[in-house]
């Protein structure tokens, strides 16, 4: 009795499991699914400088050559400065004597102040006296201006870089003499560059300010960030610029190709799911999830696609197991058993 028992116990447990259909399984993620597109720019460095004097004299010393790489704050070109100096030291000389003379005036008003109170002289003298020191008081402070202006002036008779940069030309040389505004040489921004593509409008709208891109030059990745977005389009090809901004590590050329990966997905989120999980059937588009060993039909929504992975809405829940293989023969709500892949 025992032994027909348990026969009868395997046969149903075979005939339960015979019911069930295999399949493979696949967790899903919730979250945004990036759609990348190439374009392909041109890098362009940032600005370029034509550096101009404010001041005017002979050229004195070039320390630069065409080619060279300046720092920011760098000599660049020194105008004599000579007669500035001998001017600096009379001016010096001036306020010194200034000085003793205002010196010698207020112990004059101290005794003037004595004879005052004791009637030996008039109020109008005393007066007379303490004009004197403030006027004396006001022509120094003259001198000193016209010492501050003349230092500065000196100053400017050297001309320094104004950013780290690469001297793509140069227009004065030594012996020369050069009015004040002229141009003594142009440097290229060599470390804030830009790689400038140009997209179509359904591009253009998936961008935003600062969104960071991936960028291939000279065959190395770089990371760069959208600076500009220009909402004119090109006449001819209706295209709309856009500018990323990029820092140089010394091996960028101005003008060289650039290759930008641009994410246009616009942020959307959704459920991530493996594109061979969804089933295309009578106009429908759906997916299995299991569901107490049950295979659930479950309608979804495509928002997006990228290579083997698609974005998508619908019932799903972030726990949820997916049929990956096996689908095909499935029904809603048919027994399922998930066997390992292949």
């Amino acid at each position: 009795m025992k032994k027909i028992t348990t026969l009868l116990c395997i046969a149903f447990l075979q005939s339960g499991v015979a019911k069930s259909v295999p399949v493979e399984s696949v967790e899903i993620k919730y979250g945004a699914l990036s759609k990348i597109e190439s374009f392909v720019g041109i890098v362009r460095f940032k600005e370029i400088s034509s550096v101009a004097t404010s001041a005017q004299g002979v050229v004195q010393r070039v320390y630069f050559s065409i080619g060279d790489n300046v720092k920011k704050g760098q000599r660049l070109i020194s105008l004599d400065s000579a007669l500035l100096l001998e001017d600096i030291k009379i001016k010096q000389a001036k306020i010194a004597d200034a000085r003793y003379t205002l010196e010698r005036q207020k112990n004059e008003l101290e005794r003037y102040k004595n004879l005052l109170q004791s009637q030996s002289i008039s109020i109008q003298q005393y007066e007379n006296l303490e004009y004197e020191v403030k006027s004396q008081e006001a022509r120094i402070q003259a001198l000193l201006g016209e010492l501050a202006i003349s230092k500065v002036q000196k100053n400017q008779k050297v001309i320094y870089a104004p950013f780290d940069g690469i001297v793509v030309e140069q227009r004065a040389h030594e012996g020369e003499w050069v009015q004040t505004g002229a141009v003594v040489c142009q440097i290229l921004n060599s470390r804030d560059t830009e790689v400038i593509i140009d997209v179509p409008s359904s591009v253009a709208r998936a961008l935003s300010p600062k969104q960071k891109v991936k960028l291939i030059i000279g065959g190395r990745e770089y990371q760069g960030a959208i600076s500009a977005l220009i909402p004119r389009a090109d006449t001819l090809s209706r295209t709309f610029p856009v500018y990323i901004a990029v820092r140089n590590d010394g091996s960028f050329l101005d003008g060289m190709a650039a290759r930008a990966l641009l994410d246009i997905s616009g942020g959307e989120k959704g459920f991530i799911v493996p594109r061979d999980s969804i089933v295309y059937k009578n106009n429908a588009t759906f997916v299995f999830a299991i569901r107490a060993q049950k295979a659930v039909r479950l309608p979804v929504k495509i928002l997006a696609t990228q290579d083997s992975k698609s974005l998508v809405s619908g019932a799903l829940k972030t726990d949820d197991l997916l049929v990956l293989r096996g689908q095909d023969n499935l029904s809603d709500n048919a027994e399922v058993r998930v066997v390992k892949r292949k």
